[in-house]
C-alpha cells in the first residue's frame, strides 16, 4: 500500500509540473510575442473620413473617397494617424495610392512613418527629422518618386537630381515600400495602377546608416522645409495598408506558445 501511495503521490506530482510547465510556456511565448516584436496592421480606402491629426485641416482633408494633399513649402504642415508603438527595428510594409494633380519645380510630396516632430527629410541640418519616406517631387532633371530616409545619427538619402522612378501628372501609381529589417533593406516598387505596369523598383541597403527611433506617426509633412518657399505640390492619397511584420523568431515563440496551449486543453480534456 505504502508502494503504490507513493506512485500515486509521484504520479500527482508529475501531472501537476507539467501543467505548470505547459502554462508558463504559454506565459513566456506570449509575453515574447508582444514585448520585442509586434504584429501590428492599419488600413483605410478613404470610403469615410480616416480622422488624421492635422494642422492645416484646409490643405489636408478627406475628399469624397481619397486624401486631398496641398503640400506647400515652407508652410510647415502636416496631416498623419499615430502608430500605438514605436516601429523603428521592426519589419514593415507600406502600400498606397498617389496621384500627383499639380508638382511645381522643388515641390514634393512625401508620405511615410515619422517620428513625432513630423519633421521632414529636408529639415535635416536645422532641426532633428528621424523618418522614412517616400516622395514624389520635382527635380531639375524632372519628376521622379524615390525613397527618402533620415534619423539622428546623421544616415540620410534623398535623391537629389536622380530620377529612379520617373511619374507624370493625372495618372494613378501604386506604391509598395517594404523594409526588412534583418537584411537592412529598403525597397520601394511603383506599378501604374490602373495597367499595372511596372515604373521601377529601387532598392536600398541601410546597413552602417544609424539607428531609427521614436517612428510613431503614419503622414504626410513639409515641416522644416523652407527652400523655394511657396512650391505647390497637389495629390489624392488613396487606399493606404501599412504592416508591421513579426519577424520569424517571433512566430517561433507563438508557436510555442500555442503548442503549450494546446497541450493543456489536451490534458484537461483527457482526465
Amino acid at each position: 500500500m505504502i508502494i503504490i501511495k507513493s506512485a500515486r503521490r509521484a504520479t500527482f506530482q508529475l501531472v501537476i509540473t507539467v501543467r505548470r510547465l505547459a502554462l508558463m510556456s504559454v506565459l513566456l511565448g506570449l509575453f515574447f510575442v508582444s514585448a520585442p516584436v509586434w504584429a501590428y496592421s492599419y488600413s483605410t480606402d478613404f470610403s469615410s473620413d480616416p480622422g488624421w491629426t492635422t494642422n492645416n485641416a484646409g490643405n489636408f482633408y478627406w475628399d469624397a473617397g481619397a486624401y486631398h494633399v496641398v503640400s506647400i513649402k515652407g508652410a510647415d504642415e502636416y496631416s498623419y494617424v499615430a502608430l500605438p508603438f514605436d516601429v523603428a527595428g521592426n519589419s514593415f510594409r507600406l502600400s498606397y495610392d498617389i496621384k500627383m494633380l499639380r508638382s511645381d519645380w522643388a515641390s514634393f510630396v512625401s508620405f511615410g512613418i515619422n517620428d513625432p516632430g513630423m519633421e521632414s527629410i529636408y529639415a535635416w541640418g536645422q532641426l532633428d527629422p528621424n523618418s522614412i519616406q517616400v516622395v514624389y517631387m520635382n527635380v531639375d532633371a524632372g519628376m521622379t518618386a524615390s525613397t527618402q530616409y533620415v534619423n539622428k545619427d546623421g544616415g540620410h538619402y534623398h535623391p537629389g537630381q536622380d530620377q529612379p522612378l520617373p511619374f507624370a501628372t493625372d495618372v494613378w501609381y501604386h506604391n509598395e515600400l517594404v523594409f526588412d529589417d534583418p537584411a537592412d533593406t529598403l525597397t520601394l516598387t511603383v506599378t501604374q495602377r490602373d495597367t499595372g505596369e511596372l515604373v521601377g523598383t529601387q532598392a536600398q541597403v541601410l546597413a552602417g546608416v544609424g539607428e531609427f527611433n521614436d517612428l510613431v506617426r503614419l503622414g504626410v509633412t513639409n515641416y522644416g522645409d523652407h527652400y523655394a518657399s511657396g512650391a505647390e505640390a497637389d495629390a489624392l492619397i488613396d487606399d493606404v495598408n501599412f504592416e508591421v511584420v513579426p519577424e520569424p523568431a517571433t512566430v517561433t515563440l507563438l508557436g510555442l506558445a500555442l503548442t503549450g496551449l494546446v497541450a493543456k486543453v489536451a490534458r484537461r480534456r483527457n482526465r
